[in-house]
């Protein structure tokens, strides 16, 4: 048996992980053991060795203020050299300012909070964003916004008149490129939803299209299915227009 064919993990996860991309998690640890019917004192063993030997992200100091389904996410974020996004009612975190991000998180979980679990959750957004926009090689973000999440006050008038100042500052970055997709437009290719497509350096490495939910993400690495999320944001953005020129 074949851990790809038994859907074990998939042949992407399989390279991250020998080419020292991807730390090896005690769950895949366990799982793999299970599948090649280690016994269990090896199991245990293999187990201790992930967690001394497993590198540490940005992200991992945060516990539980990341999701378990989206520290996945943000490990391939920080190992990708480009991301292309449609987003149709946020601004995408990447390019979120703090009070855009904290009335987001504030209206998602609703009032009953600890009294520092927003401001967590925004120091959170801008460490991602320093580890993804400001690394040696910055991430390559090309993003087409649906005019919704322009006319949507995210926060308030002055909430959103500093998020579109900060989309404009953004967009001057030589790695940035943010678009709008005008309610004229109509009809289009991408109306069943947000996606991000994630790109990497290596053959060995292939890309993905990333799908969030509320009950979670789900990840695309099929060949034809990212072909065509590929296809269909050339075309949005081929409707769009630069931020620049929308807010003019």
């Amino acid at each position: 048996m074949d851990v790809v064919e038994e859907r074990i993990a998939s042949k992407a996860k399989l390279s991250r992980i020998e080419n020292g991309k991807q730390a090896v998690t005690v769950a895949d640890v366990r799982t793999l053991c299970w599948f090649y019917g280690a016994d269990q004192e090896l199991t245990d063993q293999l187990a201790e060795l992930s967690k001394e030997t497993a590198q540490r992200g940005w992200w991992e100091a945060h516990g539980d203020a990341i999701p378990t389904w989206f520290h996945t996410y943000v490990e391939r974020e920080s190992a990708a050299v480009e991301a292309w996004t449609y987003q149709t009612g946020l601004v995408p975190g990447l390019l979120q300012t703090p009070d855009y991000h904290r009335s987001v998180f504030e209206a998602e979980a609703g009032m009953l909070l600890p009294s520092d679990t927003a401001e967590r959750q925004v120091q959170l957004r801008v460490e991602r964003q320093r580890a993804a926009l400001d690394r040696a090689t910055p991430l390559e973000v090309v993003s087409v916004l649906d005019e919704a999440v322009l006319a949507r006050e995210v926060g308030g008038p002055e909430v959103m008149a500093e998020q579109r100042k900060q989309l404009l500052e953004l967009n001057r970055r030589p790695n940035i490129r943010i678009n709008v997709l005008p309610f004229s437009a109509g009809a289009h290719p991408a109306l069943k939803g947000a996606f991000t497509v994630l790109g990497f350096d290596s053959s060995d490495d292939p890309a993905l299209v990333y799908l969030e939910t509320r009950a979670g993400s789900r990840y695309i690495e099929d060949p034809s299915m990212l072909l065509s999320y590929r296809e269909d944001f050339a075309r949005v953005r081929a409707q769009s227009v630069p931020i620049e020129e929308y807010l003019k």
